[in-house]
């Protein structure tokens, strides 16, 4: 099996993908060899993010094919242009902290491009995402959430397994879809009340009452939020997953 990929043969690789009804053997094979290929790019940016961020350890993973094939089939982009190929994800506090890591792996890395989502969200997905070049040129995502989003993601994930993958691109159960929708809204404005607080106890606002009032309010609001998404994942995992 081939290892050294050149751009054409990736490319022509793509097509076969985004064509076929069901990949060849060799096809399956070559796209295995060609994300094994990621593997020292993501383990050098995973560990300079540990070492960037010690107290929010990285986790990664190398894209599947199935997602490879569904991504060439949604859109035009070639196989050699994709840049999540090799993928790794932090998650942080809040959004004040979110600002902090991005800028700190912008530092850090040679960043090609830096995704915000917060604002404008893909089908209710927020996050910070930034590809980066690895020293032998390969490209790494580097997700960054803050822990709230990351809670809509797992959710949004749940919800594909159940009623479909087209739940994270706009499609799907229509009910399903308001619940994500919710959810995702609200987590940004828990985000978002969290930042506030935060500036205005920096600016040192003196009605101290009204301070602790809203921290109280933000600190019930997150656990009940948390309390409902969580409740909403559990029932959507797989029998055999809940009867471990």
């Amino acid at each position: 099996m081939e290892t050294e990929f050149t751009r054409s043969s990736v490319k022509r690789l793509g097509r076969r993908l985004r064509k076929a009804e069901r990949p060849s053997a060799d096809d399956v094979a070559m796209y295995d060899a060609y994300r094994t290929s990621f593997t020292g790019a993501l383990r050098e940016v995973m560990t300079e993010l540990y070492s960037l961020f010690p107290d929010s350890p990285p986790s990664g993973r190398r894209k599947t094919l199935d997602s490879v094939v569904g991504k060439l089939k949604r859109g035009t982009t070639d196989l050699g242009r994709m840049q999540d190929i090799a993928g790794c994800r932090i998650n942080v506090p809040s959004l004040d902290d979110q600002d902090y890591a991005v800028a700190m792996i912008r530092e850090r890395f040679e960043a090609l491009r830096t995704d915000d989502l917060r604002n404008r969200p893909h089908s209710g997905y927020r996050a910070v995402h930034v590809i980066v070049a690895a020293s032998d040129g390969r490209w790494v995502e580097i997700q960054v959430r803050t822990a709230l989003q990351n809670l809509y993601a797992q959710l949004s994930e749940r919800m594909a397994d159940h009623f479909g993958i087209e739940m994270k691109y706009g499609g799907g159960d229509p009910f399903a879809k308001e619940i994500l929708q919710s959810s995702s809204s609200r987590a940004y404005e828990l985000d978002s009340l969290q930042r506030d607080i935060v500036a205005r106890e920096t600016a040192g606002d003196a009605d101290q009452e009204r301070m602790r009032e809203d921290r109280r309010t933000l600190e019930q609001a997150t656990v009940h939020y948390r309390t409902i998404v969580q409740a909403l994942i559990q029932a959507l995992e797989p029998s055999e997953e809940r009867s471990e």
